[in-house]
């Protein structure tokens, strides 16, 4: 058996040859080059206005100026609607439309496969579960009986009756130790199994945390909600709420509409 794609047999081109990244930056190149000189256009103005205006603005007239200056740039520099994004979007929609059918077709053939084999993972992950548990409590009876046998050598040894050594009562607590090393030993050691043809499987362990009561939890392993607090803290004007450890504030602010 071979993962090995087949080669294609067609005569498209592959996305990559269609997508070189020498054809993207021309293409990028020819739609950035006129939204390039009208940005330099609206730098350029900006430049002018700060350069006559070094003292401040002094009246509305003025004001007014700034104004224009600064619903041309956000006509340019808006998101979305904006000239600078617009051309982006437009520019990238038939990327994202192709990414989107890719990401659509490639996930649904491993789902058929994902499917089917979840039956032999339950299967393969049942038996070392119990091959695991089996094993730890076979090793966890005999380091107790390994135990007690060295204890009993190391008694008769103190007392001197000839017939155990300090010798013997060393090497009982070495065979404990290595009932012991079973008892601790990692699942994935104690259950690695070998494929017939290739590959391997064993048993692992992974801690999940489930929240199964939000109010019980600590408040050391909460996190502030930045969207919750600004939802409470009300829109600008209204009266500031006071909330523990969080400073709320009208700051100025500017509007430009275009």
């Amino acid at each position: 058996m071979s993962d090995t794609l087949p080669p294609r047999t067609h005569n498209l081109p592959s996305l990559a040859e269609t997508l070189a990244p020498a054809t993207v930056a021309a293409l990028i190149e020819a739609e950035t080059a006129p939204l390039k000189e009208r940005a330099q256009a609206l730098v350029d103005s900006c430049k002018r206005f700060t350069a006559a205006y070094e003292a401040g603005i002094q009246d509305d007239e003025t004001d007014g100026i700034a104004a224009s200056i600064l619903a041309q740039c956000q006509r340019f520099t808006g998101s979305k609607t904006g000239r600078v994004d617009a051309a982006r979007i437009a520019l990238k929609a038939p990327v994202l439309a192709a990414q989107q059918q890719i990401d659509k077709a490639f996930p649904a053939i491993a789902s058929i496969v994902n499917t089917a084999v979840s039956a032999v993972t339950k299967l393969s992950l049942a038996y070392k579960a119990a091959k695991d548990a089996a094993i730890r409590k076979a090793a966890e009876e005999e380091a107790e009986r390994k135990r007690l046998e060295a204890e009993a050598a190391e008694r008769l040894a103190s007392e001197g009756s000839g017939l155990v050594t300090f010798e013997d009562a060393a090497q009982a607590y070495d065979a404990v130790d290595k009932a012991q090393a079973v008892v601790d030993a990692k699942a994935a050691d104690l259950t690695r199994t070998h494929g017939s043809d290739f590959g391997t499987s064993s048993l692992r362990y992974t801690r999940k945390v489930t929240i199964v009561s939000p109010a019980d939890v600590p408040r050391a392993y909460c996190e502030p909600s930045l969207a919750l607090l600004t939802r409470a803290a009300g829109k600008a004007g209204t009266p500031i709420p006071t909330i523990a450890g969080v400073l709320v504030e009208d700051v100025p602010d500017l509007t430009v509409r275009r």
